[in-house]
């Protein structure tokens, strides 16, 4: 699986590669197995570190343990399975702007009904593709270093009381704003701009205007009405992954 963005550095496209699936093997048995062994890491897996990719479960949960499959002795009753693995991963490319937000383990009862779990993750992209109308001018690149946790709306705790409060005060928000005036002067650019076939540069600072007025609005009725969470981002390339694959050969 691929997905484009833009690179504001170099104005072109840029590909986030997710790989996922049942790989079969683990990269850390002490964590990744039960019972643990002391033996190496899946090979194929150091590579996927290697070429710049990173398990999303590993950067949300370092330690903790996870299983995705389990295994069970066929020829005996028994209450527990005989080992647990986590095989079932999803890995992507480290890209500064796509941030992990969540990892969730579901039951696959009455879905394919195997011992294996299903997974699925939340990646924040809001920084990694952005919605660039006609006469937007592109973001400038932003320093790589000034990255920071961002503070993003928890929808899994919104309720419909909060909805119908958040829609309510952008309306009123939107109205004081007098939105209805900047349209109007686009508009009338717009039709100056036929006239008189200019650059269009009035209507592009008067769009932006407007676009940056309306992302205004909606922030600040946001952080009023919906309950937020913290996301953490997490740090360069490097330093993740001397976090989660420093003991990767063990």
């Amino acid at each position: 699986m691929a997905m484009k963005g833009h690179n504001r550095s170099v104005h072109n496209t840029i590909i986030l590669h997710i790989i996922l699936g049942d790989f079969n093997d683990t990269i850390n048995n002490k964590i990744d197995r039960s019972p643990s062994t002391r033996q190496p890491g899946s090979q194929f897996l150091i590579q996927l570190s290697q070429l710049g990719l990173y398990d999303v479960c590993r950067v949300l949960y370092l330690d903790a343990e996870l299983f995705t499959h389990e295994k069970w002795d066929k020829n005996k009753n028994r209450s527990a399975p005989i080992s647990k693995l986590r095989i079932d991963q999803i890995w992507i490319t480290y890209e500064p702007d796509v941030i992990p937000v969540e990892f969730l383990l579901h039951s696959s009862q009455m879905v394919t009904n195997s011992h294996h779990s299903i997974i699925s993750t939340t990646l924040n992209i809001s920084g990694f593709i952005r919605n660039n109308f006609r006469h937007c001018v592109p973001d400038q690149l932003q320093d790589p270093n000034l990255h920071q946790d961002k503070r993003i709306v928890d929808i899994s705790k919104i309720t419909n009381v909060q909805w119908k409060n958040f829609t309510e005060t952008l309306d009123r928000e939107i109205e004081s704003w007098d939105f209805q005036q900047l349209i109007e002067g686009i508009n009338y650019e717009i039709q100056l701009e036929d006239e008189k076939s200019t650059d269009g540069e009035e209507i592009k600072r008067r769009f932006n205007e407007l676009w940056n007025n309306i992302i205004s609005a909606i922030s600040i009725v946001m952080n009023i009405e919906l309950p937020m969470k913290l996301v953490k981002y997490p740090g360069s390339h490097n330093t993740r992954h001397k976090l989660i694959f420093a003991d990767k050969t063990m």
